[in-house]
């Protein structure tokens, strides 16, 4: 709250397959930053959330665009690209170039002057370095989605 004036009003969405406020029961409302003990529920309902499902960039921005009024500023947090659009993906794997595509198709819904700083979009190339990693079998037996995870480690290598 260091960063947010006192007079701003904010809300926080989750996403995975679906979009929600993070703190139920103030869908389609605007928090007051001055309300701590609401700021505090907030932060409260965020540590309990679970990573799980899918990645829908688009859903998170068709629900801030739902918003009256709109945003002046939005600030994303995401563990990584999309993996799917507005509804499930076709097949049970997401190539890398088809989450990126999926990525500018929600990019592209945000809602007009919205300030995006540069830093939170992707931009260039990368150079991979070193193998693919894949899941364990004991990672895939605790979590049957991580079958199709790959982890690759890249460097940035020109700036687009």
């Amino acid at each position: 709250t260091a960063q947010l004036p006192v007079s701003s009003k904010y809300q926080v969405i989750t996403f995975n397959t679906q979009a929600r406020a993070a703190l139920p029961g103030t869908e389609g409302k605007w928090l007051e930053v001055a309300d701590q003990a609401q700021l505090a529920n907030v932060g409260g309902a965020l540590r309990k959330i679970t990573p799980g499902g899918g990645t829908s960039l688009e859903n998170a921005i068709l629900a801030l665009r739902a918003r009256s009024p709109p945003p002046d500023n939005i600030f994303l947090i995401t563990d990584g690209l999309p993996t799917q659009g507005a509804g499930p993906p076709r097949g049970n794997k997401v190539s890398g170039d088809e989450r990126q595509r999926l990525y500018r198709e929600a990019v592209r819904k945000l809602p007009r002057n919205v300030p995006i700083r540069a830093s939170e979009v992707p931009q260039g190339r990368m150079r991979l370095i070193g193998k693919a990693v894949r899941a364990t079998e004991a990672e895939v037996q605790a979590n049957p989605r991580a079958r199709s995870a790959v982890m690759r480690v890249a460097e940035r290598s020109s700036v687009a």
